[in-house]
């Protein structure tokens, strides 16, 4: 686990893929991943989005599922990559139910482990299934899940290298067995967290995050913008 820095806020940033425009075969290998990714990303949606992945690590479904990949023709790295970022999602659309039956209760919700009550831990197992009352409630506010998202490329096994000219590359394995794809980027430097390549106006943007030093809190000035997050509301002037 990463350990967090004082006085350091972690964002995201948005950088392009293609320092220039991609040659057709590397952009023919990025759609076609995509494609495939997209693919399996509606797959485990639609078969987990529901109860079947309540309770349960993605760990686990991975064991599950593990002997299934071959059909999506893609890199193990690829696919897990993708697996554990869906998995994540639904388990955080799992959290936001969890926190509205606990809100109903006049309960508070509870991010770390060791201040969790009896209740939270029940509705976050599947043991609130054994309840009706429960139940009840979790019907009420839970909402079963599909994606049909095909533009997203998920990346945590990739290297990055910055040449003599100060462009950054970025390469990983592609569809192609033992051929890297090598892709040059706008990154300011070499990255060493997830990526997030996202298609957009037919151009791929990458998505990363990092440290940047917290601003000095101000009291003073008209308030022109506002950012609500999970937890937390964020304004600025």
């Amino acid at each position: 686990m990463k350990l967090k820095v004082k006085n350091q806020l972690t964002v995201t940033r948005i950088a392009i893929l293609g320092t220039e425009k991609l040659n057709t075969w590397k952009s023919n290998e990025l759609d076609l991943i995509a494609l495939r990714l997209g693919q399996l990303r509606s797959d485990l949606w639609n078969e987990f989005g529901s109860l079947k992945a309540w309770g349960v690590s993605k760990f686990e479904i991975d064991k599950q599922l593990r002997t299934s990949k071959d059909k999506y023709q893609l890199p193990a790295k690829l696919w897990d990559s993708t697996l554990y970022d869906v998995i994540d999602d639904i388990h955080l659309v799992q959290a936001a139910c969890v926190e509205k039956v606990m809100k109903s209760l006049g309960q508070s919700f509870q991010s770390f482990q060791t201040k969790k009550g009896v209740l939270q831990l029940t509705l976050e197992s599947r043991e609130w299934l054994e309840h009706p009352k429960l139940c009840t409630l979790m019907r009420k506010f839970w909402d079963r899940g599909h994606t049909k998202v095909c533009n997203q490329i998920i990346l945590r096994a990739f290297d990055t290298k910055i040449d003599d000219k100060g462009v950054v590359w970025l390469r990983f394995g592609g569809l192609t067995p033992c051929k890297t794809l090598k892709l040059p980027t706008t990154l300011p430097t070499e990255v060493k967290c997830q990526l997030r390549l996202i298609k957009r106006n037919c151009r791929w943007e990458i998505h990363y995050t990092t440290d940047i030093e917290k601003a000095e809190k101000k009291t003073q000035g008209k308030i022109i913008g506002c950012d609500r997050g999970y937890t937390k509301v964020y304004a600025t002037s």
